[in-house]
């Protein structure tokens, strides 16, 4: 349920995208420069920690793709919408003339 309300409306994915970026980067950050020389020292943990900030990287591809996505559709249907509107008038016009 809440992964539909936030998939569903774009300022409320925009803003999970921006809180995501922010903990990626903390999470990145944070181990380079709080734990780097612990992770040099083990290495399974290193890749531990390198394969779950790839995780975390693809995971916010995907998510802005996503966005992406649905920023298209919405285009499309408008203009859909507004092309059918259009047509719509000019055969009422041309009724209009007869």
């Amino acid at each position: 349920m809440l992964a539909r309300a936030i998939l569903g409306d774009t300022r409320v994915r925009r803003q999970w995208m921006f809180i995501g970026t922010l903990m990626v980067l903390g999470f990145v950050f944070g181990g380079y420069f709080l734990a780097g020389s612990f992770l040099r020292a083990h290495p399974v943990l290193f890749a531990l920690y390198v394969l779950a900030s790839l995780a975390g990287v693809l995971f916010l591809v995907l998510f802005a793709f996503y966005d992406m996505l649905m920023i298209r559709r919405e285009f499309y249907a408008a203009r859909r919408a507004a092309h059918e509107e259009m047509v719509r008038a000019m055969k009422e016009e041309q009724a209009g003339e007869r």
